[in-house]
């Protein structure tokens, strides 16, 4: 029993110092002359604190979001306040033919057009507007010159920085109104060489951001899903070159990944907030 309680008392210390604390010790004794292996279920000191700060990393991490959540609640906003709120642009539009003749007309819709014929439509610009709000236009495969009064605002031709076609992206184009725009008039001169010729989208008017906010509304979820799928196909990717670099073999699950990767680039150049993710949106849009 001697012998016993050494080797005993020598493995223990060993393993306390290479921090081993649940473990089945081999205890071996000397029992009517013979060497006998007997089982026993070990724990180290330092095993009964685990629990304790298992209790004390889940009570820090919920009193950390408590505090998030409550304090988003209880205390002032202090993010920039909307001078306007985003809202449908809403007017009396009218057609301006080639001889002067104006006729009202329905907007958003579609003006009967030919290709590359430039379409004139006008209005007038509320009365009842707020310095820094803005108009938002949203023109479809068009070149588009927008003007308020008789200063040209905006105008939008991709044709020095686009590599092909002949037409310029969709793009959501800010027309900026100042107090003394009220009353004047707004006109927009386009013209498509493509079926979007006489097209015409939903405008919107209000703060800049808020705008932006309502179009990020609008299109997140899309946006979110395609960065997801361009994120996680990009990780695929790499992990099937890394794996063909150490074993020589490209996995199946390269080609699905790629495929993954062109449909994300395919559903990014097409949602309407396309300009935020890439400077350049012609060459974004030739992929399609």
């Amino acid at each position: 029993m001697a012998m016993c309680h050494i080797l005993h008392g020598i493995v223990i210390d060993e393993l306390k110092k290479k921090r081993i604390y649940d473990i089945v010790l081999l205890i071996i004794y000397e029992k009517d002359g013979a060497l006998v292996m007997m089982k026993e279920h070990s724990q180290g000191e330092k095993c009964s604190y685990i629990p304790i700060i298992k209790v004390f990393f889940a009570v820090a991490v919920v009193g950390i979001f408590l505090f998030l959540i409550l304090a988003q609640f209880l205390l002032p906003d202090e993010r920039e306040k909307f001078q306007s709120e985003c809202r449908v642009f809403e007017a009396e539009w009218q057609r301006v033919l080639e001889d002067g003749t104006r006729i009202p007309i329905d907007y958003p819709g579609k003006l009967p057009a030919e290709r590359g014929e430039v379409v004139t439509i006008v209005t007038t610009v509320p009365q009842e507007i707020m310095e820094g709000e803005a108009i938002c236009f949203s023109p479809v495969w068009q070149n588009i010159n927008i003007y308020i009064g008789d200063s040209l605002r905006v105008v939008y031709d991709t044709k020095d920085s686009r590599p092909f076609g002949v037409n310029s992206p969709q793009r959501n184009l800010f027309v900026h109104l100042q107090s003394s725009d009220a009353g004047k008039e707004l006109k927009l001169s386009f013209s498509s060489d493509s079926k979007y010729a006489g097209d015409m989208r939903t405008a919107y008017i209000g703060d800049v951001l808020s705008i932006w906010m309502f179009l990020l509304h609008e299109s997140g979820i899309q946006t979110m899903i395609a960065l997801f799928m361009a994120f996680m196909s990009l990780f695929c990717i790499m992990i099937s070159v890394v794996l063909k670099w150490v074993y020589g073999k490209m996995l199946p699950l390269s080609y699905l990944a790629w495929t993954i990767f062109l449909c994300a680039l395919w559903v990014l150049s097409e949602i309407d907030i396309r300009q935020l993710l890439i400077p350049n949106i012609s060459v974004f849009t030739n992929l399609t």
